[in-house]
């Protein structure tokens, strides 16, 4: 695994837009928090002309940003937080997470992965800003045309990655705003962290993208291909069933079994079971801070395989000779498949440890 091959894979053929469009949309300030709602280009306008109104939704990346409400003297470092599935940018967790940042003087970013948030279709921002939908929008409804889009990039072959490896994309676009404020955001001190799905985006964002300097996944690393030899698919496959049962239909299989989730995970991301699993792929994230946080009981991450996995990246972080102090696997032993308190508290710290650096 090599991270040139991982950005070719990442990018599908596209570059870059050579113009991040950036567009405010709304600015208020709340308990010292200045937070501003914008969006910025993702993809060139013209690759998807052909595509379905929410497709073209994809093309710009809807982002919420939170800063200090006094003056900074001088640029802040800043954090990337990424939701989980069926979520968007303003999840409570989320911002929970930006306004702890905010206290410590920091910048915080989060942005809505594909076909989620106001790039669903579904929710508008100002509905976002409310909150009401986490209370009022059925789980189902908000994941609509994500879900369908993984049976599209199935069935169709899209060519759309919408699952991971487009929202890493989108996460580097983000980098890309980061670096043309050098008067807001210092560069030099860009962490990550992500929940779920989020936390897959940020394992390969970083892997990919060496502009995160400290990096910490939580409840999204595992080992795809051990989940498989060892029949422990069935969580993760619960979490997006309707591309899964797609694929038992197309293959004529009776159940959902280890060669449909395969089947699966090669169409939908690509060398995911094999070159950029987790044993290959985060150590293309070494020397940097990383954290992998994990429930010893979350069934969607099997806490097994991910044992397997960091082993195999703690050799390399040992040629590296920054084992002791940039690695660190932190496990809930009794959490299921959520963020702790726990959890967040190592996060956060690594944070705090890594950006005095």
């Amino acid at each position: 695994a090599t991270r040139g091959r991982l950005l070719a894979l990442l990018s599908r053929g596209r570059r870059p837009p050579r113009d991040l469009a950036p567009v405010q949309h709304r600015q208020w300030v709340d308990e010292a928090v200045v937070w501003t709602r914008f969006s910025i280009q993702s993809e060139e306008p013209g690759l998807t002309e052909h595509g379905s109104p929410v497709q073209k939704l994809q093309q710009r990346l809807t982002v919420l940003e939170a800063r200090p409400a006094a003056a900074a003297a001088s640029p802040l470092p800043v954090v990337i937080v990424l939701h989980g599935t069926g979520s968007a940018k303003s999840w409570t967790p989320v911002r929970e997470a930006m306004r702890r940042y905010v206290a410590r003087g920091w910048a915080a970013l989060s942005l809505d992965l594909r076909y989620h948030g106001e790039r669903s279709g579904v929710l508008t921002g100002e509905e976002e800003e409310t909150g009401a939908w986490e209370r009022d929008r059925p789980r189902e409804e908000l994941q609509q045309e994500y879900q369908a889009a993984l049976v599209a990039a199935y069935q169709d072959g899209s060519g759309e990655q919408p699952f991971i490896f487009d929202a890493a994309w989108d996460v580097m676009r983000c980098l890309d705003w980061v670096e043309s404020r050098p008067e807001a955001y210092d560069s030099s001190s860009i962490g990550a962290t992500g929940i779920s799905l989020g936390g897959m985006v940020v394992w390969f964002a970083a892997a990919a993208d060496t502009r995160i300097s400290v990096a910490a996944p939580a409840i999204g690393v595992q080992n795809f291909q051990w989940a498989i030899d060892h029949h422990r698919f069935g969580a993760r496959v619960a979490s997006i069933q309707p591309v899964f049962e797609a694929a038992r239909q197309s293959l004529g299989k009776d159940v959902i079994d280890g060669v449909v989730v395969a089947s699966v995970w090669d169409a939908i991301t690509p060398g995911i079971r094999s070159e950029w699993d987790a044993s290959r792929s985060l150590p293309l994230i070494a020397p940097r801070p990383l954290l992998i946080a994990n429930g010893g009981r979350d069934e969607r991450c099997p806490i097994e395989g991910v044992r397997v996995a960091v082993a195999d990246v703690r050799e390399i972080y040992r040629q590296a000779g920054s084992e002791e102090e940039a690695l660190r696997l932190f496990v809930d032993e009794d959490a299921g498949h959520q963020v702790t308190t726990r959890m967040w508290h190592e996060i956060d710290e690594w944070f705090v440890r890594h950006f005095q650096k």
